[in-house]
């Protein structure tokens, strides 16, 4: 059995290894949505503040 297909039989699993022990599906993919909406988070951020500094420098200007 190739790697490739060892990864794909892994990802299709029900349950899913972490290294605090078995996740089910429900429970991979809730850690999925939380770490995206943190990344998303902090890409608003940076977005954010990217706009308030260019807003300041075209008011003094």
């Amino acid at each position: 059995m190739s790697a490739r297909s060892s990864f794909l039989e892994r990802t299709l699993s029900t349950t899913y290894a972490c290294a605090c022990g078995q996740l089910t599906d429900d429970e991979h993919r809730a850690r999925q949505e939380r770490l995206g909406a943190g990344i998303t988070g902090i890409f608003l951020g940076w977005v954010g503040a990217l706009m308030i500094g260019i807003g300041r420098r075209l008011m003094h200007t």
